[in-house]
């Protein structure tokens, strides 16, 4: 690779540069130093398990470009101002980032990618290489259903040939199953661009390996256990619950699912998580699946994890099909408190945090 390498650690987060985790090494006996002092170590709340070792290219200029989405569709950005303070740059000037809204009918074409550069400064041949270069770009981040493409830097080097030195790339979660080759990449890109916990990865675990409909946890730093359908109604949860002194402990997202499986394994991850002192169950109103079905799922896993309904307050407020029998099963339960039919979402996070405060 020549008398310079570039290490990096392979984390899915930004900004590595100026944590430190992408750095210059002169030889072998140096790369091998950078290797030891970062391996192991954690970038961006990521653990470094990786790293890439790339030849040294000597940058006379950096650039910017990146493919996203915004109220009005896609997106190509482009800046002359690429590197790693370009958040700053979007801050303090703004104007340096040119913006070209694609058409969903025309597409993105050569004479407007052209457009594009020009408009941020660029002139001369750099232009026609600049064009292709941004248009096998957006191909791939068609062709790959990405949420996000950012090349930085786009470094242009000293015979002015362009190299993609930063890329991160953000999939669709949904079109997955087309991309078969992308469940071998080893990227852990948790909820919130951070290292999931191992609560979440058994979940998502489950969810994977588990038939029925979808189901998503995501931890959060409160006391307070939330099971939610994870729409309108569970956004408000959370806001009146911090409205009313309290803090979530999680957010979830449940799609319909006949089997109670999926739903035992996110009461087990709220159960097991060190820092929650109690536990509600709201949704707005059941249609597509049984009350029962939750309730079932909810009482298997106290059963499971010893859970001691005095010392961890339960609230269940779950209306619709099958509520009959559900409240049949949670009177198996002692101390479960299932709000009548008809009990308001307000009244039933007044609750909880008020036992919760108790705890």
């Amino acid at each position: 690779m020549g008398p310079q390498v570039v290490v990096k650690a392979l984390v899915p987060a930004g900004r590595r540069g100026k944590a430190g985790a992408v750095q210059k090494a002169a030889g072998v006996s140096d790369a091998r130093r950078i290797i030891d002092s970062i391996l192991g170590s954690k970038v961006h709340g990521y653990m470094v398990r990786q790293v890439l070792i790339e030849h040294a290219i000597p940058i006379a200029h950096e650039l910017y470009t990146a493919f996203t989405f915004g109220p009005d569709g896609a997106r190509v950005l482009a800046s002359t101002r690429g590197g790693v303070d370009i958040e700053e740059t979007h801050l303090q000037h703004p104007e340096a980032i040119v913006v070209h809204s694609v058409d969903h009918v025309t597409g993105f074409r050569r004479h407007q990618c052209v457009d594009l550069w020009r408009r941020t400064g660029v002139r001369g041949s750099q232009l026609v290489d600049l064009s292709y270069f941004t248009l096998r770009l957006w191909e791939t981040f068609r062709e790959v259903d990405g949420f996000m493409l950012e090349i930085n830097p786009l470094a242009v080097d000293e015979s002015g040939h362009l190299w993609a030195v930063g890329a991160m790339l953000d999939v669709d979660d949904a079109a997955m199953f087309r991309h078969p080759d992308f469940a071998r990449v080893p990227v852990d890109a948790g909820p919130g661009w951070r290292e999931p916990t191992i609560r979440e990865r058994a979940v998502g675990e489950a969810d994977r390996a588990l038939v029925g409909g979808r189901v998503r946890y995501i931890e959060l730093e409160g006391e307070i256990g939330l099971f939610v359908a994870g729409g309108g109604a569970g956004l408000m949860i959370h806001d009146l619950l911090i409205a009313f002194g309290g803090r979530p402990a999680n957010h979830t997202d449940i799609t319909p699912g006949r089997s109670p499986d999926k739903l035992s394994a996110v009461f087990d991850a709220i159960f097991t998580q060190p820092h929650v002192k109690s536990l509600l169950v709201c949704v707005n109103y059941l249609q597509m699946v049984r009350a029962d079905v939750v309730v079932e799922a909810l009482v298997r896993s106290i059963a499971d994890h010893h859970v001691t309904t005095e010392r961890f307050p339960i609230v269940v407020r779950v209306f619709g099909p099958g509520e009959g029998n559900a409240r049949i099963l949670a009177s198996q339960v002692p101390g479960i408190r299932y709000l009548p039919h008809g009990t308001d979402i307000e009244e039933a996070v007044r609750l909880i945090v008020d036992l919760t405060s108790r705890v």
